[in-house]
């Protein structure tokens, strides 16, 4: 859903400066949208791997302890593994990008 909202707010901002003299091409649109979506995407797979060496308990922390010893700590190591994923505010993810490109604002 993240993806289809930032690709849709790139391309409202790109061709709502048709009839304008463009700066940027389609091109630098999704170079924007990559520069976004990327960096996240690349997290989000880590931290689910992350998770699932945690969940099965094969992490340097759990690995040589028992069920009960290392369910404690895992459950600690979980408790705020995904906040970042709530709280993030992806609308100023985007602003911030396209200010470093200098990428017109909407007219909308």
């Amino acid at each position: 859903m993240e993806d289809g909202y930032i690709i849709g707010r790139a391309l409202q901002d790109y061709f709502s400066v048709l009839g304008t003299p463009r700066e940027h091409s389609l091109e630098t649109c999704m170079e924007l949208y990559q520069s976004i979506r990327y960096p996240r995407a690349e997290k989000v797979q880590v931290t689910s791997r992350e998770a699932g060496d945690l969940y099965e308990m094969r992490t340097n922390e759990v690995v040589n302890l028992g069920y009960d010893e290392g369910l404690p700590i895992v459950r600690s190591m979980l408790e705020h593994r995904m906040k970042w994923i709530w709280s993030d505010d992806i609308d100023q993810a985007y602003e911030k990008a396209r200010e470093s490109i200098g990428f017109p604002l909407s007219s909308l």
